[in-house]
């Protein structure tokens, strides 16, 4: 099956392309590894921009998952 993986970590990214994987669970495993990577690769602009979100999608408009996180708070200023 088709699943979309539309991200939003200060910009919004639309999937259009897709990709096919087993099954939700496959998904969904997905969902938290591009996650993850956009934590770490825009980890500042995760203090700055606020939420971030992945949402995936089924080719058929479905809601499969969503991760999302806010910051709690400010980033430590190094002394």
């Amino acid at each position: 099956m088709r699943y979309f993986f539309h991200s939003a970590n200060g910009e919004i990214f639309t999937d259009n392309e897709g990709e096919e994987l087993v099954d939700d669970l496959a998904a969904r495993r997905e969902a938290v590894l591009l996650f993850a990577a956009l934590l770490l690769d825009h980890s500042e602009a995760f203090w700055v921009d606020g939420r971030f979100s992945v949402k995936v999608m089924d080719a058929g408009g479905r809601v499969v998952a969503e991760v999302t996180a806010s910051p709690g708070g400010s980033p430590s200023t190094p002394h």
